[in-house]
């Protein structure tokens, strides 16, 4: 009997404590908004810009809140690429839809940008919505056409801040080149920013880089602060794009991303780990275990089930992360390819480059310069030149829009 009253508080505390370090230690926006009883809403027409990845740190959908809640008048929600459920792939049209009795239109299909008609019927726009803290990813210029098209319109706009899952601290990678702005690379920021989107938002918004300023607020998150990666905030991850589906593969599409554009060599696109995977076919692979400050490499063989070399063993590398506030993963992701690009020659051989993968890399990096430097260059301190471009006036600029 002793031993089992023994067994019972043992595992009843392990369970308590396990409890206990799995509560969120901050809270989102959407939770400091509900705190306050969705003060600056009352007695508008609401907009949401949102997805499956906007909720408060319970997991609850911030659409469902709203729509729940007497006091809001949820008219529409807007969605960006991906989808409502984040479930549509990259680059695929997404159709306007319906939320439980809501019309749902979609800012990435005929319409980026969003329409006067759109915004009829809103006096607020609020935006939640979980970034993964890179340049390219869409969202970024999704809610860029929200706030610009409500300075047109005369609408409000409520930032409901989340974090950067990479941190705040870690910025990295080239601004993007004047004239060399497109839908991944919209606005003049480095490819790893460090900001929230409500920083960002503030940036936009006061650096004129919209039509004209727009009436903006951000409700701040509670409890968190720069230092802080997604696990130190112990919420929940839900997965932004289908490739996207936990932390790692954001740390991996800030490693590979910028070069499964050029669609030659492979990724882990089509694995259970996108972007956690680095190889090809006939990879003469001689790095193990080397340390690039945040990742590391280990020798190994994968098969693709969809996507570039599909139902083929292909020797290359996995890609292991450690939480690191020194992360600078564009740069050393230049420093790994330009090693294999030494290594072998033949896969390296602009030959095996489409024309289009050759474009989405430009527009990706921002820049045309940095594609020609990695396949001329011989030196490898010439290319990190060009993916330096403009990151100390960056972060000068970033420091007047800090919020934590």
């Amino acid at each position: 009997m002793k031993k089992f009253f023994y067994f019972f508080i043992i595992n009843f505390l392990s369970v308590t404590n396990s409890s206990q370090a799995l509560e969120p230690k901050i809270n989102l926006g959407i939770d400091v908004l509900q705190l306050n009883n969705f003060q600056p809403l009352i007695g508008k027409k609401v907009g949401l810009l949102t997805n499956h990845s906007g909720r408060n740190k319970s997991g609850k959908l911030t659409a469902k809140i709203f729509q729940e809640n007497d006091s809001i008048n949820l008219v529409s929600l807007f969605v960006p690429e991906h989808g409502f459920y984040t479930t549509i792939p990259a680059g695929e049209k997404v159709d306007d839809d319906l939320f439980e009795g809501i019309k749902v239109l979609s800012l990435y299909g005929k319409n980026r940008r969003p329409t006067k008609k759109y915004l009829e019927d809103c006096d607020i726009i609020v935006i939640d919505i979980q970034d993964i803290g890179l340049r390219s990813y869409t969202f970024l210029s999704t809610v860029f056409y929200m706030l610009d098209a409500c300075s047109e319109y005369g609408k409000e706009v409520l930032v409901l801040d989340r974090p950067n899952p990479l941190g705040g601290i870690n910025v990295d990678g080239n601004v993007v080149k004047k004239g060399h702005e497109n839908f991944i690379s919209l606005v003049p920021i480095t490819y790893m920013h460090g900001l929230t989107f409500g920083e960002l938002c503030n940036m936009m918004n006061e650096e004129s880089w919209l039509k004209k300023k727009c009436k903006l607020n951000i409700i701040k998150m509670e409890h968190w602060d720069r230092a802080m990666q997604w696990e130190d905030t112990n919420l929940n991850w839900f997965p932004t794009s289908p490739h996207i589906p936990t932390v790692n593969a954001i740390r991996g599409a800030a490693v590979l991303g910028i070069w499964g554009e050029l669609g030659f060599i492979s990724i882990g696109i089509g694995t259970t780990s996108p972007f956690q995977y680095l190889g090809h076919t006939n990879l003469n692979f001689q790095h193990d275990g080397i340390d690039f400050d945040g990742f590391y490499l280990e020798k190994a063989y994968y098969r693709p089930f969809y996507g570039l070399f599909k139902g083929k063993n292909v020797p290359g590398y996995l890609l292991r992360f450690k939480k690191n506030n020194k992360f600078k993963p564009y740069l050393n992701s230049l420093k790994l390819m330009f090693q294999l690009k030494q290594q072998n020659p033949d896969i390296f051989n602009q030959k095996n480059i489409k024309k289009r993968g050759i474009k989405m890399f430009k527009m990706a990096t921002g820049t045309d310069e940095l594609y020609k430097a990695f396949f001329t260059a011989q030196n490898i301190d010439i290319i990190l030149g060009e993916a330096n471009k403009g990151i100390s006036q960056f972060q000068t600029l970033r420091k007047k829009y800090l919020l934590y």
